[in-house]
């Protein structure tokens, strides 16, 4: 099931051993694009990952553990001003 990618989540990489950043935080993501920029979470240095490698869980629906791709671990949340109660 497809989930929503935006700017400042995070993402921690499910394979044991790791082609790519180990952590990543998107950067820019257009909705429909097929990659997303990032950025390494520990050295900052800028990457480019495909959406399909993009996940919402570090597990299949059937229970057992993604070896491929990023997990989301944190989305930025951005709260707006405080309104007085009315």
């Amino acid at each position: 099931m497809p989930h929503t990618i935006a700017a400042g989540q995070t993402y921690r990489t499910c394979a044991r051993y790791p082609l790519g950043p180990a952590r990543i935080r998107i950067t820019a993501y257009e909705p429909g694009a097929a990659t997303a920029d990032a950025a390494d979470r520990d050295s900052g240095a800028g990457c480019v990952v495909l959406v399909a490698d993009l996940h919402a869980s570090p597990v299949h629906d059937d229970g057992t553990p993604r070896t491929d791709g990023y997990a989301l671990t944190r989305t930025l949340v951005v709260l707006s001003e405080p309104r007085e109660h009315q």
